[in-house]
């Protein structure tokens, strides 16, 4: 055979190991893009809420927390959480649910926000605190409106 013939051999194995080796997946970029939405995550505690259709109740898409405590949906008020319409209280660890709300929500803007829990399972927010970050409450701002479906986002964390 010719010095050619090898050489292009050569050349096509080692073309074909490196598609068939398995490549280090650990710089997977996790940021948010136009296709997805990205959790406020801090540590153990994340919220994440898609924009949705109007309705009664708030898909919340992620809660994660350090211990038990609660989301919190506040209306806007002038650019900050105003009333709270609705709260669930989660387990710690990791879930997703559904939230019902006081009345069905109209289009806007609205705040999903994490607060502790006192120990007695209800919440009362002059004695359960907002956990918070850096001086801030962990809360995303979403939108509720006709225009979003109810296909869930990606969830980037």
């Amino acid at each position: 055979m010719s010095k050619k013939l090898y050489l292009f051999i050569g050349i096509l194995i080692v073309i074909g190991a490196f598609y068939l080796w398995p490549h280090n997946t650990s710089d997977v970029d996790n940021s948010a893009d136009d296709e997805g939405a990205s959790a406020h995550r801090v540590g153990s505690n994340a919220i994440l809420v898609n924009n949705q259709m109007p309705g009664k109740n708030v898909a919340i898409a992620l809660v994660a927390l350090l211990e038990d405590g609660w989301v919190v949906i506040h209306k806007d008020s002038n650019g900050k959480p105003g009333q709270i319409i609705g709260t669930k209280y989660f387990k710690a660890g990791e879930s997703r649910g559904f939230l019902e709300l006081a009345a069905p929500s109209t289009s806007g803007t609205y705040y999903a926000a994490l607060y502790s829990d006192n120990g007695d399972g209800r919440f009362d927010v002059t004695e359960d605190a907002a956990i918070v970050s850096d001086g801030e409450p962990m809360m995303m701002i979403f939108q509720i409106g006709p225009e979003f479906t109810d296909e869930p986002l990606p969830i980037v964390i």
